[in-house]
């Protein structure tokens, strides 16, 4: 029991670290703001337009970034000063948070600002795994990638858990614009963080290598590593087919489960409750001969919770659905970071890290898919068939790659890219 705790004492030990405890706080205002935004938003334009496929829509432009910009972002990231980049990108947000709420005080907030401005909110977003969660393993080294990112998931769904309730209160008591403005007060504490890093960056070669020479580069990585393919495999089936059902789980609660802003909140809580508690396990327990199969496991345990959501007759009956989702969703959201920072080289990170920010931006199409499906069949029956196709397609991927599932070690072998110790 000493052991068990002295290990966890040491795996924590990364918040000794000054600039690890910024890049730690500029996540914790990201995490935040995102559930804030999407609950506060979704409620808005809900009663806005009444639209469905609005609210969609609205959730297509916020993740339209990571699938555009999400490589770019990788390539930049390994070449230019990552301290300015990310304190402009956190200047960025405040700036667009700012601009939204005067439109909504001045009563000038049309459906086509909210667009663009999710849009430019999701484009510095996108930026958090080649930029900041690169960062971050630059400073912990290689042995405190599993601590830093556990710490980063739990401290993402504890967000999931106060950010929805919060948001929830903002827009029945106040209205959408405390949101935005509380987004442009966060952000700019962002902002003095990000420009306060005590940063060293490491070597980069003195060649200049140009941004589509370093994009195949990451790419060519990726597909000569028998961990990279069915990791960042999974990661698109997930997101295109399992997480898409958080669009349509405001117009669920709203119309058929028949609960208001601050229900919803508590129900998007339950499922950040989950997760934290996933997340806390594998920050302080995670061993890298489970990596894989948490992974794994995790995934398909969400696509069932999300068929199961599916079928939910009352509110009650939704929370311990949602919390089961989240816990499973921890090992898949936290896992797949920790996969690829092991399974890649320090120089090539960023460039890696663009391509899994891609494999997430795939959520756009799920968002099209699930428009489609919901407004021709109804949210219910919409969710309910991408759980179940992305159920198989993850279980497919289970078999088409046994080996992965047994992975007992993920190491940095000289003369190639990745590869794994079986069991």
């Amino acid at each position: 029991m000493a052991a068990e705790g002295e290990s966890i004492r040491r795996r924590l030990s990364i918040f000794g670290d000054h600039s690890y405890r910024r890049l730690w706080g500029i996540g914790a205002v990201n995490s935040v703001m995102r559930w804030v935004e999407m609950v506060a938003v979704s409620v808005f334009v809900l009663e806005l337009t009444g639209s469905v496929g609005d609210l969609v829509m609205v959730s297509f432009f916020r993740a339209l970034p990571m699938l555009t910009f999400g490589v770019l972002f990788g390539a930049v990231a390994d070449k230019v000063d990552r301290r300015l980049l990310l304190t402009s990108i956190m200047a960025m947000m405040a700036l667009v948070y700012a601009t939204l709420g005067v439109l909504v005080i001045a009563e000038r907030i049309q459906l086509w600002h909210i667009m663009v401005g999710t849009f430019v909110l999701g484009v510095g977003w996108a930026t958090d795994f080649p930029v900041r969660r690169n960062m971050v393993s630059e400073v912990v080294g290689r042995p405190g990638i599993a601590a830093a990112i556990g710490v980063d998931q739990a401290t993402m769904n504890v967000a999931r858990i106060i950010g929805p309730t919060v948001s929830g209160a903002f827009v029945q008591l106040i209205g959408v614009e405390a949101a935005y403005f509380s987004g442009a007060v966060l952000y700019a504490v962002a902002v003095v963080l990000a420009a306060g890093l005590a940063w060293k960056p490491r070597q980069r070669q003195q060649a200049s290598v140009g941004p589509l020479k370093n994009i195949s580069e990451g790419l060519r990585y990726v597909k000569s590593s028998d961990v990279l393919v069915p990791t960042l495999l999974v990661t698109v089936i997930v997101n295109v087919f399992v997480f898409p059902y958080t669009f349509v789980v405001p117009a669920i609660a709203t119309n058929e489960l028949h609960v208001g802003a601050v229900l919803l909140g508590v129900m998007t809580s339950f499922e950040g409750l989950g997760a934290t508690m996933g997340s806390v396990l594998i920050a302080t327990r995670a061993a890298s001969r489970h990596y894989t199969r948490v992974y794994l496991f995790g995934s398909l345990v969400f696509a069932v919770m999300v068929l199961a959501f599916a079928g939910v007759p009352w509110y009650g009956l939704a929370l311990p659905v949602v919390f089961v989702s989240g816990l499973a969703m921890s090992g898949f959201g936290a896992m797949q970071s920790i996969i690829v920072l092991n399974a890649v080289p320090a120089e090539l990170r960023g460039r890696v890290l663009g391509v899994l920010t891609v494999c997430i931006g795939t959520g756009p199409f799920g968002a099209l898919i699930v428009r489609w499906l919901a407004e021709s069949y109804g949210p219910r029956t919409s969710i309910a068939v991408i759980g179940a196709v992305g159920l198989c397609l993850t279980g497919a991927t289970a078999l088409l790659w046994p080996r992965f599932a047994k992975l007992r070690e993920i190491e940095l072998v000289p003369g190639r890219p990745a590869a794994g110790t079986t069991a």
